[in-house]
């Protein structure tokens, strides 16, 4: 008798064991075929938009002023955004639409360079509204990497994606990172 009800319990216990397991992959499936065909979707014409609008009539003049950075902090700051950043971001910098801002010629992460640094050190709450748009997502901090880190992977930032903008030094990352709010 008592072996039939541990034989009983043992058995629903795996059953229900087996239930939830079968509904975590189900969902995990689901949100990983969601972001897959959001990023196909976000993807898909870019080029072709790009090359088939109409001139507005008046050529914009754009000054762009290439800042030479050394090729072992790119290929650092590569690494670090292939690591943590390509997911949200995309290898193209172009972000996936109502979701991650993009990064191709973001006024945000070439201008100033204190809000830049603090949102990739704090990461945010809300998701951003940049280059008329607003985003969802929370934007994580990355405070567990180290300042040489940081300082490659934003620099690497500035200088892709049609950004320029100015090398980002360790000692400017630690002064952000250690600013009092």
């Amino acid at each position: 008798m008592i072996q039939e009800v541990l034989f009983t319990e043992l058995f629903m216990m795996v059953s229900n064991t087996r239930q939830f397991l079968r509904r975590q992959i189900k969902n995990r499936i689901e949100l990983l075929l969601c972001l897959v065909c959001c990023s196909l979707i976000s993807s898909c014409g870019q080029k072709d938009k790009k090359e088939h609008q109409e001139p507005s009539g008046v050529p914009e003049e754009k000054v762009v002023v290439k800042v030479d950075i050394p090729a072992e902090i790119m290929s650092s700051g590569k690494a670090v955004y292939d690591q943590y950043c390509l997911v949200c971001h995309q290898a193209d910098g172009s972000g996936v639409p109502g979701l991650n801002a993009p990064l191709i010629e973001s006024d945000y992460v070439q201008g100033d360079k204190e809000p830049y640094l603090t949102i990739l050190l704090k990461g945010s709450l809300d998701g951003p509204s940049l280059n008329n748009g607003a985003y969802a997502n929370n934007m994580p901090g990355f405070v567990q990497l180290k300042d040489q880190e940081l300082a490659d992977l934003a620099s690497y930032v500035r200088n892709s994606f049609d950004n320029t903008g100015e090398l980002i030094t360790p000692e400017e990352v630690a002064e952000i990172r250690n600013k009092k709010d």
